[in-house]
């Protein structure tokens, strides 16, 4: 499969900020009247017009870039995102969210459209994307005979008169990681892999049990793969399901959130969100995969909730911005501010935070390893603006970092 950089190309556009703290010059860099988009409190709004980093006056902002300092400017570069999606289509599907009334649209029919709104967002642009389905056919077919029960792993661990219970009829659906190995579409950029999507989910309908352990391993099994082909992307497996594991051997939650751990082990995140009102125990696959916990549609719009989710996780994964590089030197992590300017607007500096925990709705960033720093993630609150108001993003070395 092809891998597509999704980031932007790095303006090594050198701006000197003179910076006089008794000057007779403007302070504010002259000419600014907006004061950025609205916001509680994160963004610091600036004025200037040259496109590089204004210096607000000591009286306007106690938190502003040092008086004195030189800065070089770098537009943002977005980390590129890898995104897979692994989506149950197990006979349960077919029913709505409430099958006990057996009214309303199908899970699966709600769900298949939210991913088709989600590839059309405005802000998808410059992710990359892929999909499988599980169950799938097996490629060999299931043990039959058997001597003890082991001969019957991993469709059945029952052996009666030297048969494979379970399998006596046929299998309909693999309970081997490898045949998950191989996608239904592979990894690509967004919009353009959206028709190869639509396409193989309109080729798909419900049908089987919920084979999860072997489908997330040969899944990861494959991330972990294109992790490694792709280093400097953020690899991701997103597992969708409205139901429990079933219709395997060693395929019970715990099984898959070992799953989820080892990749999470080999640099690939596991995201899960569940459709039905009685899966938390999918929390535990979410948590061992470093997500947190997943996000569960209990009742009411799974459509719009669903697509809620994934925009939820691409806002989790697509504001991450690289560490600029300096042509000599390493950038000091102490020196580093992070501009937005809105298309038509004022230029404003987001605060440096301490952590994720510290963002509190607010806007602002914080570094991925403080300690040795690779990215700039923004806030929630920064990334919702930057992905939702036209603009531009600029990192800048040189100057003290405002701090919250």
């Amino acid at each position: 499969m092809n891998a597509h950089r999704l980031y932007a190309t790095i303006l090594a556009t050198a701006l000197v900020a003179a910076c006089s703290a008794g000057g007779s010059g403007d302070p504010k860099g002259g000419g600014g009247t907006g004061s950025g988009t609205g916001g509680s409190g994160g963004g610091i709004p600036m004025g200037g017009t040259g496109g590089g980093i204004a210096v607000p006056d000591s009286g306007q902002n106690d938190a502003g870039l040092d008086p004195g300092c030189a800065s070089d400017s770098y537009t943002g570069e977005l980390v590129p995102v890898g995104m897979y999606l692994l989506l149950d289509h197990s006979g349960s599907m077919s029913l709505s969210l409430d099958a006990d009334a057996g009214t309303g649209p199908s899970k699966w029919s709600q769900v298949t459209k939210a991913i088709t709104d989600f590839m059309g967002l405005p802000g998808t642009t410059g992710i990359s994307m892929g999909m499988g389905f599980f169950p799938v056919p097996p490629s060999v077919q299931p043990p039959v005979a058997c001597t003890v029960k082991e001969d019957c792993y991993p469709y059945s661990d029952v052996c009666m008169w030297k048969k494979c219970m379970d399998s006596i009829g046929g299998v309909d659906e693999s309970c081997i990681a490898e045949d998950y190995h191989t996608p239904a579409v592979g990894i690509a950029p967004l919009p353009g892999v959206a028709s190869d999507i639509n396409s193989a989910i309109a080729g798909m309908s419900p049908t089987g049990n919920t084979p999860m352990t072997p489908a997330l391993q040969g899944t990861m099994d494959l991330m972990v793969e294109w992790a490694g082909q792709n280093p400097e992307q953020i690899a991701l497996v997103v597992l969708a399901t409205d139901g429990m594991p079933t219709g395997c051997v060693f395929n019970d939650v715990a099984d898959v959130a070992a799953v989820a751990e080892g990749g999470l082990g080999s640099g690939v995140s596991t995201f899960v969100i569940g459709i039905g009102d009685q899966l938390s125990d999918l929390n535990l696959i979410a948590q061992k995969g470093g997500t947190d916990k997943a996000f569960i549609i209990g009742a009411g719009d799974v459509g719009g909730e669903f697509l809620a989710a994934l925009n939820a996780i691409r806002g989790s994964v697509g504001c991450n911005y690289k560490m600029p590089k300096p042509q000599t030197g390493d950038p000091d992590p102490n020196k580093v501010n992070v501009a937005f300017t809105p298309e038509g607007g004022a230029q404003q500096i987001y605060p440096k935070v301490g952590s994720a925990a510290d963002c509190k709705g607010e806007k602002g960033w914080y570094y991925d390893n403080p300690q040795d720093p690779n990215q700039i993630i923004l806030c929630p609150a920064s990334c919702d603006e930057v992905q939702s108001v036209k603009g531009k993003v600029d990192v800048v070395l040189g100057c003290k970092s405002v701090v919250k």
